[in-house]
């Protein structure tokens, strides 16, 4: 990790997705009018304008993917699909030994693609049932916390996962979004050994959800926690 007079040096990757998913047309015209750097590029440039962090922006594969030693901070952002996952093993041991903080975001929440990661953000069920641009209501889980620092209770469209879901026992709930009659757990952290993990759940691809004041503010405020 970096000393304390150094910047927090942050990777933020987001996968370019997966060709099933680009041949839908309309709606990958939309994700690059929302984001037309990608997901990735776009919070490393919201991280810049804060002291003390340094983050470098990758949309799809790039050798900073294989150089994780570079950084204190991974955010990853990813959908699966036929992406390349050959250097996703190494963010195990980076993490649990305390070289790494790790952020997974959105749907990288799947065993099946991201395995490494997902078992390292703390959850264990898969995501259960989804729905797209929806509105919804985002409260405190705890009344105080780092990770909550600046943070009011806010509102944003976006995808909502949602029961039957289940974490491990270890993780501390942060926020919980809340849509019509249903919850979701929509930001905890845990330890895993020596290394810090914050999954954020707001991030759907076609809502500019990471533009929102308290979501730039939860990204730095997490990346300064691990």
């Amino acid at each position: 990790m970096q000393g304390n007079d150094e910047k927090i040096r942050v990777l933020a990757w987001s996968d370019i997705g997966s060709s099933k998913f680009r041949q839908r047309k309309e709606f990958w015209a939309l994700y690059e009018k929302t984001y037309p750097r990608g997901i990735g590029p776009h919070i490393a440039a919201s991280l810049n304008r804060v002291d003390g962090i340094e983050a470098t922006g990758l949309h799809g594969q790039g050798e900073a993917l294989y150089h994780l030693d570079q950084f204190d901070v991974l955010m990853a952002w990813g959908h699966g699909g036929d992406a390349e996952t050959g250097w996703e093993p190494a963010v195990d041991p980076a993490v649990r030994s305390g070289r790494l903080g790790l952020i997974p975001l959105h749907s990288i929440w799947n065993r099946h693609a991201w395995p490494n990661i997902t078992e390292l953000s703390g959850a264990v069920s898969g995501i259960g049932q989804v729905r797209e641009d929806v509105p919804i209501r985002v409260e405190k889980c705890i009344g105080a916390h780092p990770i909550l620092e600046g943070i009011a209770e806010f509102e944003v469209e976006d995808e909502i996962y949602f029961e039957p879901l289940e974490l491990a026992a270890d993780v501390t709930r942060l926020l919980v979004g809340r849509w019509e009659e249903h919850t979701s757990p929509f930001a905890w952290c845990r330890t895993v050994d020596q290394g810090r993990v914050v999954y954020i759940q707001p991030g759907h691809e076609t809502n500019p959800s990471y533009s929102h004041p308290m979501m730039e503010k939860l990204l730095v405020n997490a990346a300064g926690r691990t």
